[in-house]
C-alpha cells in the first residue's frame, strides 16, 4: 500500500508533490524499500529511521546495492524528534505507533508536505484517519488490500 501511494503521489501528482529538491523520512525503513522508493521517484534525500539490527543490516544492503547511500541516511534510533522542513513521511508501522508518532509526524512537515501512511487494519482505519485530521491533516487517499489500509495525508495549517 505504501508503494502504491509512493507512485500516487510522486507520478499521479494527486498530492501536490511536484518539486524535485524534497527530503523525506521513513520511519521504521525495515529492509529500506520505501525509502529507495521515495528517492527513486523523486526525493533528493530521505533519512531512515530503524532500531531492529537486523533491518538495519539489510536497509544499509539494500541503499548500498542500489547506490543510494549518498541520498539515504540509516539511523539506528525511533524518530522521537521532529526533523524539520520534510516533505514526505512515509511509515508502515502497526497502528499504536502511527498514533505515537502523529505529533512528531505534524511538527517534522512543512505545509502541504505529506505523509504516507500503511499498517493499518481495516478496523484501525477510522481511529487513524481520526487522529491526523484532529492533527491538521487532511486525508487525500485511502486504500485498502486484505484487511490491511493505508492512507495520503496532506498536512494543512
Amino acid at each position: 500500500l505504501c508503494l502504491k501511494a509512493i507512485e500516487l503521489c510522486f507520478f499521479e501528482k494527486q498530492t501536490g508533490l511536484s518539486k524535485r529538491d524534497l527530503a523525506g523520512a521513513d520511519i521504521g525503513t525495515g529492509s529500506g524499500v520505501l525509502a529507495m522508493a521515495m528517492c527513486l521517484s523523486g526525493l533528493e534525500s530521505c533519512t531512515a529511521y530503524e532500531i531492529d539490527p537486523v533491518s538495519l543490516n539489510e536497509a544499509e544492503k539494500n541503499i548500498g546495492y542500489n547506490r543510494l547511500e549518498d541520498r539515504i541516511r540509516i539511523v539506528d534510533t525511533p524518530m522521537t524528534e521532529p526533523e524539520c522542513n520534510l516533505s514526505c513521511i512515509c511509515a508502515n508501522l502497526r497502528w499504536p505507533g502511527l498514533k505515537k508518532l502523529a505529533d512528531t509526524v505534524h511538527e517534522s512537515l512543512e505545509d502541504n508536505g505529506i505523509v504516507i501512511l500503511s499498517g493499518i487494519r481495516e478496523w484501525e482505519a477510522r481511529d487513524l484517519e481520526r487522529v491526523y485530521v484532529q492533527k491538521g491533516f487532511e486525508p487525500v487517499w485511502q486504500g485498502q488490500k486484505k484487511q490491511w489500509s493505508g492512507f495520503v495525508f496532506v498536512k494543512h495549517n
